[in-house]
């Protein structure tokens, strides 16, 4: 492996993850983006710069003022139910300062994501993602934006669990505040179009039509 040289806030060197590459994680990203802390296999690394983070929304906050807030949004996801195990630690990457995101590996047991278990579990996150909007629209304060979509989310298991579940594995600390009717409207029709697949489920078209009726109740607003 070849090593990786940050100055980093870990005792051994970061090299490219082992068993993670671009295009398994469909991300348009160079081989360093997903690391490992030396031979450890069981925990991912990702490094982001204050550039990268703030490329599609800026909301003028410093890495570490960022690395505070997505700690706290995070731990929300968590004591909602999802599952989003991550650390934020600060440090250096070619010259440059960034924010490492630490998460356990998760491994995919992608047969099992077929499963009335896995399918009840998942049209569940969904119900929750819908109400932390909506706490989220009420509140106006800070929120995770890029929280949506399949590729977000894979079904496994990590190190520490004996039982598969849905793990938030992109945890990019992509935030916004202040969300407003255009964009609870963006983040419902997007909770739609990931479960509509599921629809023939009771539990997801119930969700579906609860969507339904808050659009319909926003467009009247707006």
């Amino acid at each position: 492996m070849e090593r990786i040289p940050d100055r980093t806030p870990f005792k051994q060197p970061l090299y490219p993850h082992e068993n993670i590459t671009p295009d398994a994680a469909n991300l348009l990203q160079s081989e360093t983006k997903f690391s490992q802390i030396g031979s450890d296999t069981e925990t991912v690394v990702r490094a982001l710069s204050q550039g990268e983070l703030t490329w599609l929304y800026d909301v003028g906050v410093s890495l570490q003022e960022r690395a505070a807030i997505a700690k706290r949004l995070f731990e929300d996801l968590r004591l909602r139910g999802v599952r989003a195990s991550v650390q934020m630690l600060i440090g250096e990457k070619d010259g440059e300062p960034v924010l490492f995101s630490i998460t356990p590996s998760v491994r995919r047991a992608e047969e099992a994501e077929k499963t009335a278990r896995a399918i009840d579990e998942k049209i569940e996150q969904y119900n929750i993602l819908f109400d932390y909007f909506e706490d989220k629209f009420r509140s106006k304060d800070y929120y995770l934006y890029d929280i949506l979509g399949e590729h977000q989310y894979v079904y496994g298991n990590t190190k520490d669990e004996s039982e598969d579940h849905w793990h938030l594995v992109d945890v990019d600390p992509y935030i916004k505040k202040d969300l407003d009717i255009e964009g609870l409207r963006g983040q419902l029709s997007g909770i739609k179009t990931d479960i509509e697949a599921y629809a023939k489920y009771p539990a997801a078209a119930a969700l579906i039509a609860k969507v339904d009726a808050r659009l319909a109740e926003l467009e009247a607003i707006a």
